[in-house]
C-alpha cells in the first residue's frame, strides 16, 4: 500500500492502483477513487468511493467525495476546442480570446496581420515573389494561431480540472490523512 501511496504522490495514479489491488480495506478504496478523481475520471471514482463500508469512520468522507464527482462535470467550466479553432480561423486570436487569453489573442491577432497587411502591398505593387514570401508567412502563422487556439483550449480543460481536484484536497485534506 506504501508504494500505492508514492505513486499517487508522484503523480502516476495508474500505477498506484497496481499496488492498492492487493488490499480491500476503505482506506485503500478511498485511495483508489482519489487516484481516478486525479485522473478526472468521474464515474470511477464514484464507484470506488460507494464501496466504502456505510458503518465506517470513512463513509462520511467517501460520500463528500461521491457528491465531488459526481457534480464535476457540472461545476467544471469547460471551453470547447473545436470552438476555439473556429473562432480563430475567423478572427485570428479569437479562439485564444474565447479561453480568456487576451494578451494571447491580441499577439496572435498581430502575428497573422501584419505579415497578411505587407502581403497586401507586395501584391498591390505587383512584386510576385515578397508576396509569395509574406503571405507563405501569414499562411504559417494563421495556421499556427488555429492550432494554438485548440490548445489554449485544451489547457484551460485541464487547468480547471485540476483547480476542482485541488478545491477537494484543501477541504477535505485527503493526501494529509491518508497519504503521507
Amino acid at each position: 500500500m506504501e508504494k500505492g501511496k508514492l505513486y499517487l504522490l508522484m503523480g502516476n495514479a495508474e500505477r498506484a492502483r497496481i499496488f492498492f489491488e492487493i488490499n480491500n480495506s476503505d482506506t485503500v478504496r478511498i485511495l483508489k477513487g482519489w487516484s481516478y478523481l486525479e485522473e478526472a475520471n468521474w464515474e470511477n471514482s464514484v464507484k470506488e468511493f460507494s464501496l466504502v463500508s456505510n458503518d465506517t469512520a470513512l463513509a462520511i468522507t467517501a460520500k463528500r467525495l461521491t457528491q465531488y464527482a459526481a457534480k464535476a462535470d457540472k461545476e467544471i467550466v469547460q471551453k470547447n476546442a473545436l470552438l476555439s479553432a473556429l473562432f480563430s480561423s475567423i478572427v485570428p486570436g479569437g479562439g485564444r480570446f474565447y479561453t480568456g487569453r487576451s494578451g494571447d489573442g491580441l499577439f496572435s491577432f498581430l502575428t497573422v496581420a501584419i505579415p497578411g497587411i505587407v502581403s497586401y502591398i507586395y501584391w498591390k505593387e505587383d512584386r510576385k515573389r515578397a508576396f509569395s514570401i509574406a503571405i507563405g508567412f501569414t499562411a504559417i502563422f494563421y495556421i499556427g494561431d488555429i492550432y494554438g487556439s485548440f490548445v489554449s483550449a485544451e489547457e484551460f480543460n485541464k487547468v480547471k480540472k485540476k483547480e476542482y481536484i485541488e478545491e477537494i484536497e484543501k477541504e477535505l485534506h485527503i493526501k494529509e490523512r491518508f497519504i503521507k
